[in-house]
């Protein structure tokens, strides 16, 4: 949908003269950092995560949102991709797969990443030890490794599904 705004420029050589400008977007602002938003049903900037308002002003002093305002935030069961991510990747460096699906609320996925690695690994590892073992151990550990970067894929999913179904639902889906 193209939207007709206006908004104040300043003329090039005199810069205390200001002009008004009339322009056809089919995008619009945010409100907070001012970039435009190109979706046309974003309930959230994709910048800074503030809420998507009256998106045809431009971003100027007048309408950010003040300090002493309420400040704009995403909703406080909001999951965080990146936090996903690290608790997934560091943590499953250490041997602690599942942690980022604990933390996206999927419980029972996550305690059987969790007993699934460290059974997988102690076995692998146990054979590995044991040299006639170690024929069948380095492949574990292989699959192993294989759950690793799967653990990490998935819980990045599943957070994603968990923050779209929280801004189209308003509550958490599961």
């Amino acid at each position: 949908m193209t939207q007709k705004i206006q908004f104040q420029k300043t003329v090039k050589n005199n810069p205390s003269t200001k002009i008004l400008v009339d322009h056809e977007t089919d995008m619009g602002f945010c409100i907070k950092c001012g970039i435009d938003i190109t979706e046309e049903h974003a309930e959230f900037c994709p910048k800074c995560g503030a809420p998507v308002g009256d998106r045809s002003k431009p971003h100027t002093d007048a309408n950010v949102a003040q300090p002493d305002s309420k400040p704009l935030k995403r909703p406080t069961e909001w999951k965080s991709e990146s936090t996903t991510l690290l608790l997934s990747i560091i943590l499953g460096l250490f041997g602690v797969q599942g942690v980022g699906h604990l933390y996206v609320g999927k419980i029972g996925k996550g305690i059987a990443y969790l007993i699934g690695s460290l059974v997988l690994f102690g076995v692998a590892i146990g054979l590995i030890v044991t040299v006639v073992g170690a024929v069948i151990g380095v492949p574990l550990l292989v699959v192993y490794f294989v759950m690793f970067i799967l653990q990490i894929l998935d819980s990045r999913k599943l957070c994603r599904q968990y923050n779209d179904s929280l801004e189209a639902t308003g509550h958490a889906p599961w």
